[in-house]
């Protein structure tokens, strides 16, 4: 996963340059979302995950305000979910596209 800017995802999703918007809780750190995008090779998709100003991901302690965010800042009303346990074990719950 690659580090994408804020600024850089609104550009993103303004030109619908997204493909798949996926939702993860990481056990240690809480949750966050991975977008992905049409790689610059044909066929290929690269994965971003948001950074804020201080080049740190952001996380959100709470699903719900993840999910509002998405939904009020880009209008994503559906997307993917996924756990990652301990040992990084991976368990994908539920499979949709972005709208």
């Amino acid at each position: 996963m690659q580090p994408i800017s804020q600024k850089d995802l609104d550009t993103v999703f303004a030109a619908k340059g997204v493909l798949k918007v996926l939702v993860i809780r990481d056990s240690e750190n809480g949750w966050f979302f991975a977008v992905d995008i049409p790689g610059a090779s044909p066929g290929t998709i690269d994965r971003y995950v948001q950074y804020t100003t201080r080049n740190v991901q952001r996380f959100w302690a709470d699903p719900r305000p993840l999910f509002q965010y998405l939904k009020s800042r880009y209008g994503v009303l559906s997307g993917s979910f996924e756990l990652i346990e301990d040992n990084c074990e991976r368990s994908i719950l539920q499979e949709a596209h972005a709208s």
